[in-house]
Formats: structure tokens, sequence, C-alpha cells
């Protein structure tokens, strides 16, 4: 039992590896831009944080701590008001 879960865990990382392995390739062999790259970022940011959210949901033995929760809140708060990422889409609509 204790061996096919780590199993599946070693399994799950190493398919996240290769997923994020070869979305970088994507990404590195295309000409992207600023705007794109940091609107790219905040929504893989916001994923992440949202993911962890329903993971610790769905699974009552998986906790993350407040203030993780708390520091990706503030972060991803910035990266949705005015100064953060509002800013910049507006710009570039300008």
């Amino acid at each position: 039992m204790l061996a096919e879960s780590i199993l599946v865990y070693v399994l799950a990382a190493f398919a996240l590896v290769l997923g994020g392995a070869i979305i970088g390739w994507f990404f590195s062999t295309r000409e992207i831009t600023e705007h794109r790259l940091r609107v790219g970022v905040a929504t893989i940011i916001t994923i992440v944080w949202v993911i962890t959210i329903i993971a610790e949901i769905v699974i009552p033995s998986y906790t993350v701590a407040m203030v993780i929760h708390a520091i990706m809140g503030a972060v991803v708060g910035y990266l949705f008001s005015d100064s953060g990422l509002t800013s910049i889409i507006k710009n570039k609509k300008e």
C-alpha cells in the first residue's frame, strides 16, 4: 500500500516536471512580449493558488499554512489591481 502511493507520487511529480519542461520549451521557441509574459505569470500564479485551495478542501490531510494563503492573496490582489496588470492592460490598449 505504501509503495503504491509512493509510486503514484513519483509518477505525478515526473509528469508535472515533464509537462513544465514541454510548456517551457514551447514558450522559449516563440517570440513573447513582456506584456504577455506578465499576464501569463499572473494567470499561472492564480491557477496554482486556486488548485492548492481546492486540494486543501478535497484532501483532508493536506494543509497549507494560512501565512501562505495570505501572501498569495496579497500577490494575486496586487496583480489584478490598478497598480498591477490592470494598468499594463490599459496602457496596452491606448
